[in-house]
């Protein structure tokens, strides 16, 4: 190699980049710096020179230059043989492969032998035998199996059909007329094997339905409430200002399924003391760190964790629950503010 050529990687400061210009120079490239701060290189075998920076940005310039020699190398290897030189217009004119005529080239056309040697039939070899000709006419007078045909002119299927319409006007003929027929007798009701009732006056009927929908209601009269007057205040009865035994013992009934509809709680939580409640601990712990704060339940729900593992809504209606029944019991305070259609209930440790 030149020493011009080992010249120009004086100004290549990359130590990488200089040994991989270096390496291909001994591979038989050579090097010429270019006017815009770049090298090119260039070899016998490539097949197209290869511009390398001058000033590589990257660690990778080095494999980026010599991956692009080695695609070079290949696509020369890789390149086929050159095309023949195109022939000039004379040239083309001296081999024929030009038409100067002026006039459209005519289609070929048969001669006269060639049409009658296409048309013709042709003549018979005398080397196969000719079977004997036979009229056509008479092949068909004297078949070989003849097939039974009706008398009559018409077809089968002119015949099948015809027998079908006879069959069918036959049927027409044959068949009764259309008569009108009575309708059977109605059968005699059996008699019933129960006791009848007879019918009920329409006003007995009227209260009766009254009672079952519930607007007229019932009183069982007992041997006590003879003689004494029956007064309705628009609850119950009463016999001379006395509730009945079986008016009181509906009024407590009524009064006890009121009790535990009013029990809004999950099943278990009543029946835990809040003393012994750990969720209920939690809460009081967290209005004692806050005194004088009112806090409502969303604000109540992000400082109790959720130990027990359940969803979001399920907590903040369990902590709703403890925290009505501390406010029940006098360990909270409970306030009630916003509006009447969206009311917000706050809490605050009781002073």
């Amino acid at each position: 190699m030149m020493q011009h050529d080992r010249s120009i990687l004086k100004a290549v400061t990359n130590k990488d980049y200089r040994d991989t210009l270096s390496g291909l120079l001994d591979e038989g490239w050579n090097a010429d710096r270019t006017g815009k701060n770049h090298i090119r290189l260039t070899h016998p075998g490539a097949a197209s020179p290869v511009i390398a920076s001058g000033t590589p940005s990257s660690a990778r310039s080095a494999l980026k230059v010599r991956a692009q020699c080695r695609r070079a190398l290949r696509q020369a290897m890789d390149a086929p043989a050159e095309p023949p030189a195109p022939k000039s217009f004379l040239e083309e004119v001296r081999e024929g492969e030009f038409d100067l005529s002026p006039r459209r080239k005519r289609k070929k056309r048969w001669s006269p032998g060639e049409r009658k040697s296409r048309l013709s039939v042709p003549a018979p070899s005398p080397e196969l035998p000719r079977e004997p000709e036979t009229d056509r006419e008479d092949q068909d007078a004297q078949p070989e199996c003849e097939i039974p045909k009706p008398n009559t002119p018409q077809s089968e299927e002119n015949i099948m059909d015809l027998a079908v319409q006879t069959d069918a006007a036959n049927l027409r003929q044959t068949a009764p007329a259309l008569t009108d027929i009575a309708p059977a007798a109605t059968p005699d009701p059996a008699p019933s094997r129960g006791p009848t009732l007879g019918s009920i006056p329409g006003d007995l009927l009227g209260i009766a339905l009254r009672i079952l929908s519930g607007e007229l209601q019932t009183i069982a009269v007992t041997a006590d409430m003879v003689g004494k007057t029956l007064v309705l205040d628009g609850k119950g009865w009463m016999v001379d200002g006395a509730v009945p035994p079986t008016q009181a013992s509906l009024a407590d009934r009524a009064r006890s399924t009121q009790e535990q509809a009013r029990v809004d709680e999950p099943r278990g939580v009543r029946s835990v003391p809040l003393e012994l409640d750990e969720l209920s601990g939690r809460i009081r712990h967290v209005f004692e760190q806050f005194p004088d704060e009112w806090m409502d339940i969303a604000q109540l729900a992000g400082l109790v964790d959720n130990l027990a593992g359940n969803s979001a809504r399920a907590h903040n209606q369990a902590l709703r629950f403890r925290a009505k029944r501390m406010a029940a019991t006098g360990i909270l305070e409970l306030r009630k503010t916003g509006t009447a259609k969206k009311p917000t209930t706050s809490f605050r440790i009781a002073r």
